[in-house]
C-alpha cells in the first residue's frame, strides 16, 4: 500500500488558493443549507396562511349574520322592554320560545394560536402579523359578547313567570334589557370593524358555504318576532 503524502506548500499564493477554495466549500454549504430552510419556511408559512385565512373566512360569515340579524335582534330587545313595562309575562313567554336572535356560533381561532405557537409570524411582514393579531382579538371578543348575552338572556327570560308588578323586580329586568342593548351594540361595532378590516387589509372575505343557512335564519326571525303581538 502506497501512502501519499500531501504536498508541501509552495509560496503564500499557492496557500492562499488552497484557503480560498475551503472558503468557498464552507459557503456554498452555507448557502445550500439556508436555501433548504428558506424553502421549508416558505411552504409551512403557505400552508399556515392558507388554514388561517380558510378559519377566518367561517368566522367572517358569522360576523356577516350577526350584521343581517340586527335589525331583528333590537326589535325582539324593543318588545322585550315593552313586554316588562306593561307586565306582559304572556309576550315574554312568546320570546322566550322563540329563543335569542343569534345562533351559537363556535368563534374560532385555533389555526392563529397554532401559527404563533410554531413561530410562523416570525417568518410574516410585521404590517401582516398585525392585521392578523387584531382579527383574531375581535373573534375572542365576539366569542366573550357572546357568552353574556346568553346569560343575559336567561336573565331577562325571567319574567316570564310573572312577579313584574313589583317595581324592585321590575326595575332590574328593564337593567338587564339595557345590557342586552348594549351588548347588541358592541357586538355590531365588533363584527362591523372585522369585516371591514379583514377585507381591507387581509383581503379575507365571508365564507358562503352556510349562506343560504344564515340567510333562512334571518328571514325565520323576522317572521317570529312580526308574529309577536306587541304589549
Amino acid at each position: 500500500m502506497h501512502i501519499h503524502k500531501p504536498k508541501a506548500v509552495h509560496g503564500l499564493r499557492e496557500f492562499a488558493s488552497e484557503i480560498a477554495v475551503v472558503v468557498l466549500g464552507i459557503v456554498i454549504a452555507l448557502l445550500g443549507e439556508q436555501a433548504v430552510e428558506a424553502f421549508h419556511w416558505a411552504h409551512k408559512v403557505g400552508a399556515a396562511e392558507k388554514a388561517i385565512k380558510e378559519e377566518l373566512a367561517v368566522d367572517l360569515s358569522y360576523a356577516a349574520e350577526q350584521q343581517a340579524m340586527g335589525p331583528c335582534a333590537v326589535r325582539y330587545i324593543d318588545t322585550l322592554e315593552q313586554a316588562i313595562a306593561k307586565n306582559r309575562p304572556d309576550t315574554i313567554m312568546a320570546l322566550y320560545r322563540m329563543g335569542p336572535p343569534l345562533h351559537d356560533h363556535p368563534w374560532r381561532s385555533d389555526t392563529w394560536t397554532a401559527a404563533l405557537n410554531g413561530q410562523v409570524p416570525d417568518h410574516l411582514p410585521p404590517e401582516r402579523v398585525g392585521d392578523y393579531s387584531l382579527a383574531f382579538r375581535m373573534v375572542t371578543s365576539l366569542h366573550d359578547e357572546q357568552w353574556e348575552l346568553f346569560d343575559l338572556y336567561a336573565e331577562a327570560m325571567s319574567g316570564r313567570f310573572g312577579r313584574l308588578d313589583s317595581p324592585a323586580v321590575a326595575s332590574e329586568a328593564l337593567r338587564l334589557v339595557d345590557r342586552l342593548r348594549a351588548n347588541e351594540a358592541r357586538r355590531a361595532d365588533i363584527t362591523g370593524a372585522l369585516l371591514r378590516n379583514s377585507r381591507i387589509s387581509l383581503g379575507v372575505v365571508p365564507s358562503t358555504a352556510r349562506a343560504a343557512e344564515f340567510r333562512a335564519k334571518v328571514r325565520d326571525c323576522e317572521a317570529a318576532v312580526s308574529a309577536i303581538p306587541l304589549p
